[in-house]
């Protein structure tokens, strides 16, 4: 045991010794490392971050007591659900807010390709600087940009609220984004309802007028009716989906969601002295064991 702390001890005493000995050499291997970083932190654009505030919207209800009938038989026809099973609707609708489909569809519409990959991309003549399709930027690339880097959704448990964050370059499109992406949502939501809701009409009504059971008919007309609401609501509403709480307005231009360039700056000068010691150090043990 006191031979093995003897070793140890041996070992420090070692390691500062000849970090005493190549102290010009650390400090100037250190600062080469905090100049090269130090272009990196300087020549960075600075963030900004919007942020929408939504709640899920409630859907069209009928409070009348063959409702509940009614619902039960819709879910049993159509599967799922059921009609008027709103948390279900507010959990699909949340769902589908953060999905590649909607990430997609809203990268397609902005035209963000260009805008995400502008240095590939050739503004004077508008066209890809890569003429090998297989080399340009394609529609996945941009999404998973834009799930993994710009876009962050958040949810208060307690009040149910939702907060859309855009974290961008320009502050203006980050606002923009913001609003624009929950309006492409909202439209989907509502195109999917609409289809979904005439759909129902036209099967129901073939059963109605198919079926000699008086009861099936009362039921197939009420659904008819919920359908034909649904369908109605989905067209008329301004939001269907998602009512906006607080819309996303330009950030002010002193509040960037970066670090700090002084604190970056920090631990680049930290990170680079401990860099510079531990690779003298390998350095010198490794060439004394080959010597």
């Amino acid at each position: 045991m006191a031979s093995q702390a003897i070793r140890a001890e041996f070992r420090i005493v070692d390691a500062l010794q000849i970090v005493r000995d190549r102290l010009l050499f650390v400090f100037v291997m250190a600062a080469l490392i905090v100049m090269l970083e130090a272009m990196f932190i300087f020549t960075e654009q600075p963030r900004y971050q919007a942020h929408v505030t939504i709640a899920p919207a409630m859907p069209l209800t009928d409070p009348s007591p063959t409702a509940g009938a009614a619902g039960l038989v819709s879910a049993a026809i159509f599967g799922g659900p059921g009609l008027f099973a709103d948390r279900d609707m507010e959990r699909n609708a949340l769902a589908l807010l953060g999905s590649r489909l909607v990430t997609r569809r809203f990268i397609e519409s902005e035209d963000l390709l260009p805008v995400f990959f502008s240095d590939a991309w050739d503004a004077v003549n508008g066209t890809w600087i890569e003429s090998d399709p297989a080399l340009q930027p394609a529609i996945n690339d941009a999404v998973e940009l834009f799930e993994n880097e710009i876009r962050f959704i958040s949810r208060d448990v307690r009040s149910g609220l939702v907060q859309v964050n855009i974290e961008w370059s320009d502050p203006v499109l980050a606002a923009q984004w913001a609003n624009a992406l929950v309006k492409v949502a909202d439209e989907m939501i509502r195109k999917r309802d609409i289809d979904e809701a005439t759909e129902n009409i036209r099967f129901l009504r073939d059963m109605v007028e198919t079926s000699t059971y008086v009861s099936v008919r009362q039921i197939g007309y009420r659904l008819i009716e919920a359908n034909t609401k649904k369908a109605m609501l989905a067209r008329v509403k301004e939001s269907y989906a998602f009512t906006i709480i607080d819309p996303a307005v330009i950030p002010d231009p002193g509040y960037i969601v970066n670090m700090s360039a002084s604190l970056k700056l920090t631990f680049a000068v930290v990170l680079a002295f401990g860099c510079s010691i531990l690779w003298v150090v390998v350095v010198s043990i490794a060439s004394v064991r080959k010597a």
